[in-house]
């Protein structure tokens, strides 16, 4: 009897041919080289979309000028009630140092009684209100950038019954500090060195018992 067909090998390989491997078949691909495109950085002229310049403001193209009347009636929103930290910076101001900023909305001093963080920069805070609003829970106060006197700024601490930390940074008005503070642990300041404003050059720490930090920001 004849002998009948033989089988073919698996995968549909001919005789005389491995079957495929395995592993080959699940190799992942090399990995990319120098020339390869995932490396290949893209040209400015093909990014979709290229860096502003130093300096320049990052949303001057990107949204809207949100002005300083529609910052005022969001804070005045309800929402808003019993706030705690605030964070306010005029970034509108571009360059140099003013030599006169303009004043935060009337609005953010509404949070005085409550507030126990405030952040205030680049801007000016006048004496008549900054002198008259206590702030009977703050305990982190920072001045970035702050245009203000030196009244008013003795004033705005001593209205801080239970300040811990204190930061002067870059603000200009006034060239003497002195504290007096039963509560502060931490003070920190930077002076501003722009001549054609008045700036810090002393401070005085008359009392403050509790005082652990003093830090002198270059």
């Amino acid at each position: 009897m004849p002998p009948g067909p033989k089988p073919s090998p698996p995968g549909g390989a001919t005789s005389g041919t491995p079957p495929p491997s395995t592993s080959t078949a699940l190799a992942s691909p090399p990995p990319p080289t120098r020339s390869s495109p995932a490396m290949k950085r893209p040209s400015p002229a093909s990014s979709p979309a290229s860096s502003p310049p130093i300096g320049a403001p990052a949303t001057a193209s990107a949204s809207p000028l949100v002005t300083s009347t529609t910052v005022d009636a969001w804070l005045r929103s309800s929402a808003l009630d019993n706030l705690e930290e605030l964070d306010f910076c005029d970034n509108r101001i571009y360059g140099p140092v003013m030599l006169q900023p303009p004043p935060p909305p009337g609005s953010i001093f509404r949070f005085s009684s409550c507030l126990r963080v405030a952040t205030v920069s680049q801007c000016y805070l006048p004496d008549g209100i900054a002198q008259s609003l206590p702030f009977p829970q703050l305990n982190k106060l920072a001045l970035q950038q702050v245009s203000i006197s030196e009244g008013s700024l003795h004033s705005m601490i001593t209205g801080c019954p239970v300040l811990e930390c204190l930061l002067l940074n870059k603000s200009f008005g006034f060239c003497c500090v002195r504290i007096n503070s039963a509560s502060l642990r931490s003070i920190g300041v930077g002076a501003q060195y722009n001549q054609e404003v008045t700036s810090l050059v002393e401070l005085i720490i008359e009392d403050a018992p509790c005082l652990e930090r003093f830090l002198y920001l270059r």
